[in-house]
């Protein structure tokens, strides 16, 4: 699991002393178009994928119902998309 989370890197993080993405790591990623400026933003947790144990990032957890919700995003893909990733304190509800 640690060998997969160790080819990404926080660009920017608001807690701990490094740069290394853990499971259970709440995570901003962040994309910029360059030609236009459009921004994406969204907040969400690193967790193991319940079909293959992969980390992704889970996020729209809605809190009423946190077991029935949410989506998950693969971070090869969001990397491999522009995507820069920052360790927050937590998902904002």
């Amino acid at each position: 699991m640690s060998g997969y989370l160790s080819h990404f890197r926080y660009d920017d993080w608001e807690i701990g002393n490094d740069d290394v993405l853990r499971l259970g790591d709440y995570i901003n990623c962040n994309h910029q178009r360059d030609f236009d400026g459009y921004e994406q933003n969204f907040v969400g947790q690193i967790v193991k994928h319940h079909v293959n144990q992969l980390p992704v990032v889970i996020y729209n957890v809605d809190p009423a119902d946190p077991d029935n919700s949410g989506e998950y995003a693969d971070l090869q893909d969001l990397m491999m998309g522009g995507w820069t990733f920052s360790r927050v304190v937590e998902a904002a509800t």
